[in-house]
């Protein structure tokens, strides 16, 4: 008997390669001659690293980073073979990194997301492919621009702080003198399905019911990403009715990459 096992990681629990290793381990159980493959898949969240590193023969490189509450954490993101770099926005501003008592998308912020693309380009890689589920965060890719260099500030100057609920605060944006070269000519957006590019503040709505925060939140949030989402050149006249592959729902990060 031949029995393949292709595995999605348990949101918060178990990676999609522990997912595979349980399975192929009962499977034995029940079925001491079987022949078990396990292929372990992802869907741009948790464990997309490892199922890529896993089918090319690639490496994995830690790095610390910013976690979405601030404080550091060690990150780690994927080397293939042909200098591609592999990166999970799960790895470094993701939901499971966060306590559940402590979710609060007002604050939490994808810098640390930037810092791990920093680092895969500062290694050389020639292509960077980003997987954007299981986020934890709801700033619209601010604290990314922020580590990558850019700046974002207030009326009275001062570069904002980390969280969505900085947002309503922004009144200038500079970008970084060198943006037109540092991201490789190849970069792809990976995430669960193709869908139809939400206005700002109905992805965010979303996201921030993935984040399970609490619903007196609703009504404000998602008007801040609305009314001053950091990227007003992607306008929602401009996407509103369009078909784009690799635009998350569930990831307002979508919205900057």
């Amino acid at each position: 008997m031949n029995i393949l096992v292709a595995s999605d990681s348990f949101k918060g629990s178990l990676s999609s390669m522990e997912v595979a290793q349980a399975v192929t381990t009962g499977m034995h159980r029940v079925f001491p001659q079987a022949r078990v493959l396990a292929v372990p898949m992802a869907d741009g969240g948790e464990g997309t690293v490892q199922a890529l590193v896993a089918a090319t023969g690639g490496k994995l490189v830690d790095v610390k980073v910013t976690g979405p509450l601030g404080t550091p954490v060690t990150a780690r993101f994927g080397w293939l073979p042909d200098s591609t770099a592999v990166l999970e926005m799960a790895a470094a501003s993701g939901l499971t990194l966060v306590p559940e008592e402590k979710r609060d998308p007002t604050i939490t912020t994808t810098f640390g997301t930037g810092e791990l693309i920093k680092a895969a380009l500062d290694r050389g890689a020639s292509k960077i492919v980003m997987g954007i589920g299981g986020s934890a965060t709801n700033d619209g890719g601010a604290g990314m621009f922020q580590a990558l260099g850019g700046c974002l500030l207030d009326e009275t100057g001062r570069d904002l702080g980390f969280g969505g609920g900085q947002l309503d605060k922004l009144h200038k944006i500079e970008d970084p003198v060198w943006r037109l070269c540092w991201i490789p000519s190849t970069s792809t957006v990976s995430c669960s399905r193709e869908i139809l590019l939400l206005p700002a503040k109905d992805k965010s709505t979303v996201s921030l019911l993935m984040v399970k925060c609490p619903w007196e939140w609703l009504p404000g949030l998602p008007g801040t990403m609305y009314r001053s989402s950091p990227w007003p050149a992607a306008s929602d006249r401009e996407l509103k009715g369009c078909l784009i592959t690799g635009s998350s729902l569930l990831s307002p990060l979508s919205r900057a990459l």
